[in-house]
């Protein structure tokens, strides 16, 4: 149902992202689920899959589909952590990442990010390396 939905929508827009809220929170890795999930909306015409729930920062990754059609590839962020959240329990809950995605031509050209930090009033700060 949702591979038929993105199939839909890619015949329709240029650049195409999907949201998914799942995987088990505060779990370093991404669920088999996510994977699955992830993969299965590239080779169905996803550009970019946004992962959202963990509340800790997980895998960024490209994923190449090969179909009769040919070859798709996409770029897939896990989990993007807390950007804004009051979970100060764990180092890993207090930190996340900006996604950055340059676009050139109607596609994707680069995928890169920015780590930040919540201070103890939970505002987002550049992390400075």
């Amino acid at each position: 149902l949702v591979t038929a939905a993105i199939k839909k929508a890619r015949a329709a827009v240029d650049l195409l992202i999907v949201s998914l809220h799942s995987g088990q929170e505060y779990a370093a890795r991404a669920s088999d689920f996510q994977v699955s999930f992830s993969q299965q909306s590239i080779a169905a015409g996803a550009d970019l899959v946004i992962g959202h729930h963990p509340h800790v920062v997980q895998g960024i990754e490209t994923y190449t589909a090969t179909s009769s059609g040919g070859e798709h590839t996409g770029w897939v962020a896990y989990s993007l952590g807390n950007f804004i959240f009051d979970q100060s329990f764990s180092e890993e809950t207090m930190e996340s990442i900006i996604l950055k995605v340059s676009l050139r031509e109607k596609t994707i050209a680069a995928v890169s990010w920015e780590r930040i930090k919540m201070n103890e009033y939970y505002q987002p700060a550049l992390i400075k390396e």
